[in-house]
């Protein structure tokens, strides 16, 4: 990591998870597409349904913030995690499932749908995180619903548009690649 002109090594495994809130805008700048392009997916959060919400006022709280750090315990320990980034790394990705993958992602450059589509980056994201769910589901080889299950999470933050949504542009571009 480099801050201010000085490097600093971190020990892995290190990552970054960060929130957005569409709705608070007031001293906050968006951050450049080649920023976001750096995140791996993007997940949007809705809000719950009305039994869930309601569930949340019988949470434990001290006034308005909530008191629930002591329930809070790691699923994965920091050598689970780096053990579990290896079995990743070992999954086998067949050529036809790579060659997908860069047409979906070219497929969001070259549409008039969108003013710019997704980088190279994103190629290597979108394989990554499907090789991710095929070592989470016990298997050792990335199929193609790997990839079209996780190309909107993958891709549509690094989409600009200007009529369709980038959600439809994903769409469009996997539709053309692996059918409807």
């Amino acid at each position: 990591m480099t801050l201010r002109g000085r490097t600093y090594f971190i020990e892995p495994p290190f990552f970054v998870m960060a929130t957005q809130n569409s709705y608070e805008h007031e001293g906050v700048f968006p951050i450049t597409e080649s920023q976001l392009d750096r995140f791996l997916v993007k997940i949007k959060v809705d809000y719950g349904s009305e039994d869930s919400e309601l569930n949340t006022l019988n949470l434990p709280h001290r006034g308005v913030i909530p008191d629930m750090i002591s329930d809070v315990s790691p699923v994965l320990g920091e050598h689970a995690l780096l053990i579990a980034q290896e079995a990743v790394d070992q999954v086998h990705v067949p050529e036809h499932v790579a060659r997908a993958v860069v047409q979906v992602v070219r497929a969001t450059r070259v549409t008039d749908e969108a003013e710019i589509g997704a980088s190279p980056r994103a190629s290597r994201h979108l394989l990554t995180a499907a090789k991710a769910r095929a070592a989470a589901q016990g298997r050792v080889t990335v199929e193609p619903e790997d990839v079209v299950l996780l190309a909107p999470y993958v891709l549509e933050h690094r989409i600009r548009t200007g009529i369709r949504s980038p959600d439809e542009v994903v769409r469009n571009a996997v539709d053309s690649v692996f059918g409807s």
